[in-house]
């Protein structure tokens, strides 16, 4: 008999483990405000936002893992899927954004990592403003201005692709960037380089050509 018990005890306390995750995974069900560090993940599909952030994240050492699932908007002006401003060491992986002004906004953001992310169908996909960040195996395609927007010191665009955007795949101001290894096509811009000095481009492309240019480089 008490055997019995020991084993019902037993699965009780498993099936609360499996049904239920411990509060330390910290899943996010709605639009919010990250303020604290530590990780977090996405646990459902957020759709039809109609706030202007989804996600705020507003404190260092954060990572967001979006779990695969997508966060989409209703194109307001102003709007953004997930924005970040003056942090630093974020880690934003596994999304699909589309339908704000810009899929990912981070203004004055360092050291930080962005990958394995998707963003279609905003007016810019990822907007990358700061130093030391890295954006890998991420896709930038059917945005109605621009792939991806990247500024300042020391950042990498690598592995990733940027293609069918209305008008430049990416766009690179600032110094000693990388932009290694991607695959930018069918845009009418492939790569604008504006504003900048010290920059390494090497991509790879598919055989379908982009509609201007493949590398514009302003030389301002």
């Amino acid at each position: 008999m008490k055997k019995l018990l020991f084993i019902c005890i037993m699965i009780f306390f498993i099936a609360l483990i499996v049904l239920y995750p411990k509060q330390s995974e910290n899943c996010i069900y709605a639009c919010t405000t990250i303020s604290s560090p530590g990780s977090y993940k996405l646990c459902r599909d957020l759709e039809n936002v109609r706030n202007r952030t989804c996600i705020k994240i507003s404190s260092n050492s954060i990572a967001f893992d979006c779990n695969s699932h997508s966060i989409s908007g209703t194109n307001l002006s102003n709007s953004a899927g997930i924005y970040g401003s003056n942090i630093t060491n974020i880690t934003l992986k596994n999304c699909k954004i589309s339908n704000f002004n810009i899929g990912v906004e981070f203004h004055k953001v360092h050291s930080s990592l962005i990958k394995n992310c998707n963003l279609s169908l905003n007016s810019i996909g990822i907007l990358l403003d700061g130093d030391k960040n890295r954006v890998l195996n991420s896709t930038a395609e059917h945005n109605s201005y621009r792939g991806f927007w990247i500024s300042g010191y020391d950042n990498w665009l690598v592995n990733s692709t940027a293609r069918l955007n209305r008008r430049y795949g990416v766009e690179l101001m600032g110094r000693n960037n990388l932009i290694s290894k991607n695959f930018v096509y069918l845009n009418m811009v492939g790569i604008e380089v504006a504003y900048s000095h010290n920059n390494i481009c090497l991509l790879y492309t598919s055989d379908a050509a982009d509609e201007l240019d493949g590398v514009d480089l302003g030389g301002r």
